[in-house]
């Protein structure tokens, strides 16, 4: 079936109706329904960007490729946008890197954060990577472990939730501190790509064709 444009009813000017229909083409988008919850979004944010249009343009088509590449799929791209429409215009760098991240991190049934929770908190994706590969690094050392209420995998509470004064206060060291003591450079970026958990993905990434730029 021929994939049918919604129709753009309350973008008035040229400008924004040039942008939507530009976003609409980097689909195709055939489920319907999340399509229109999508075009829900995506009008309102439209008008109200701050973006210009060259920079909305090349952030969206840069997220679209990096979602895609990273393996999910459109029908997921869109339950990420419909849930967090911001993170069309993120830095896709960033969202690299924590997605990378985030196959340490395990949900409540102790899968890769990554693989199935995340779409209900696509927003994680855009946490600063250098907090939560510190974190993830002091949950996994002899001190954090020790100090964990729970032993087994590091939890999204843990290593994205929780304030820098809940985590201080529970473990007793702050994001300056932990940034010091595990900065998140190159070298640390070639270790996480080498995890025993991404090693499958990463192997993913290149029959794909991904070529990361960290």
């Amino acid at each position: 079936m021929e994939n049918v444009k919604p129709a753009v009813k309350t973008l008035d000017s040229n400008k924004h109706k040039e942008l939507f229909d530009y976003v609409m083409d980097l689909g195709p988008f055939d489920n319907l329904d999340l399509t229109e919850e999508f075009v829900l979004k995506l009008k309102p944010f439209i008008i109200n960007m701050r973006e210009s249009e060259e920079a909305f343009k090349i952030k969206t088509l840069t997220m679209v490729n990096t979602l895609r590449l990273l393996g999910y799929t459109e029908e997921q791209q869109l339950m990420f946008y419909i849930k967090d429409i911001g993170l069309l215009v993120a830095d896709a760098n960033k969202v690299f890197k924590n997605v990378l991240l985030f196959g340490k991190v395990r949900d409540i049934n102790g899968r890769a954060y990554r693989e199935e929770a995340i779409f209900k908190k696509p927003e994680d994706l855009r946490v600063s990577p250098q907090r939560t590969y510190s974190r993830i690094r002091f949950l996994e050392s002899e001190e954090g472990m020790r100090q964990r209420r729970k032993k087994g995998p590091v939890t999204r509470k843990n290593a994205i939730v929780q304030s820098e004064s809940e985590f201080q206060k529970q473990f007793h060291i702050n994001n300056n501190e932990l940034a010091k003591k595990y900065p998140f450079d190159i070298h640390a970026i070639d270790k996480v790509i080498s995890w025993e958990e991404n090693k499958d993905f990463i192997v993913g990434l290149r029959k794909r064709g991904f070529k990361y730029k960290c």
